[in-house]
């Protein structure tokens, strides 16, 4: 692995993820060596040995590739790893978006009126909430008529994933909460650099809610995502088969969020750590990560 995007081809100021692999075809291996680079010196590197079945995940039959470099991302990887539930599994679903905008230019407006929704875009989705800075010169609104309703959702409480991050970033993984009074109108717009998790046949509670977006924040989570996903999108496919607790712990630590005064990513950290039984050690190392 190349940790840096921008070292390899740095003459040229090209972004660009790196992976040399070398692979050769015989029995299953036992271990698989993995080795990480910052800059150009392919001397300079770091080097550790792990299992097989740390790199090749195929628990929930997907083939999924994880890449951990140092001791703090295996131990993570293990913690996860003895979850009980993938996110699939907990009847709750995830898709994205449906408002693609320059598909959709003749039902954006600018001003609200009563004929029109809430639009939500990446940069109102901050951790645990939906906000609405100020004018950015993007559309804020959508027109609702029997044209826009195939783009529309219901406006009910959904936890809210940015769908882009860049690699560089502190945190790949950032979730909001949408609460249904916080739309002006019975429906919403969700453009389509954002996914949202939701119950299909009825509302997520505000205890679930609040559990599953404090699951999403950690980051022993956001370092989890890291190892399975390379690229700068937060696909719903990689949410579907990520590790997860059951309900019932999620809610409980959603009602352990929901009554905190201090929300810092720290205490989320603690809450979920605690609630996942992690090692206090491994919950205090991740408490120092990038907030």
């Amino acid at each position: 692995m190349f940790e840096s995007r921008t070292a390899a081809f740095r003459d040229d100021d090209v972004l660009q993820e790196n992976v040399i692999l070398l692979a050769e075809k015989s029995a299953r291996p036992n271990d698989v060596i993995l080795t990480s680079n910052i800059g150009r010196n392919l001397n300079e590197f770091k080097k550790c040995v792990t299992e097989y079945n740390r790199v090749i995940d195929n628990s929930s039959g997907d083939q999924i590739v994880r890449v951990t470099i140092g001791e703090l991302e295996h131990e993570i990887v293990a913690a996860l790893d003895t979850l009980p539930c993938r996110f699939r599994d907990l009847g709750l679903d995830i898709s994205t978006g449906p408002v693609v905008t320059f598909r959709s230019t003749e039902f954006l407006r600018n001003e609200k009126s009563k004929h029109t929704a809430p639009l939500l875009w990446m940069h109102n989705v901050r951790p645990f909430v939906v906000r609405f800075p100020p004018k950015n010169g993007k559309p804020s609104h959508i027109t609702v008529c029997d044209e826009s309703m195939r783009i529309l959702l219901p406006a009910k409480r959904y936890v809210l994933l940015k769908r882009f991050t860049a690699k560089e970033e502190d945190r790949r993984l950032v979730a909001g909460i949408m609460q249904a009074n916080e739309s002006y109108s019975k429906w919403v717009g969700l453009e389509n650099h954002l996914n949202y998790v939701y119950r299909k046949d009825a509302e997520l509670t505000q205890a679930e809610a609040f559990g599953i977006a404090a699951y999403f924040n950690s980051a022993l989570v956001d370092r989890y995502f890291r190892a399975i996903s390379g690229n700068t999108q937060v696909n719903a496919t990689e949410i579907r088969a990520m590790p997860m607790p059951d309900m019932q712990t999620l809610t409980g630590i959603g009602k352990e969020v929901e009554k905190a005064t201090d929300r810092s990513l720290q205490t989320i950290e603690r809450v979920v750590g605690l609630a996942l039984g992690l090692p206090n050690q491994l919950i205090e190392q991740l408490c120092e990560a990038p907030q």
